[in-house]
């Protein structure tokens, strides 16, 4: 099974793509709708959508005091 990568995104002609000027063409539902008529099965963010819905109030303070670093890189050799 081949992975299907399907992209919508909804925005303003002049870019912006949250405010009340949406609230006037959209009824907010649609992400969620076409991805349950789509039937997918994950779905991704980018970093401001993810800060607004999902990240705690307030500064980050690490328990451990270990900086994250760099991460290994995966190269696939073959698709």
């Amino acid at each position: 099974m081949r992975l299907r990568i399907i992209c919508h995104m909804f925005a303003t002609v002049d870019g912006r793509i949250d405010g009340n000027c949406l609230r006037l063409v959209s009824k907010g539902t649609e992400y969620e709708e076409t991805g349950t008529e789509l039937g997918r099965d994950a779905w991704i963010c980018g970093r401001e959508t993810m800060q607004q819905h999902f990240a705690e109030n307030g500064r980050f303070e690490s328990k451990t005091g270990v900086a994250g670093g760099e991460q290994p890189v995966y190269l696939a050799r073959r698709a």
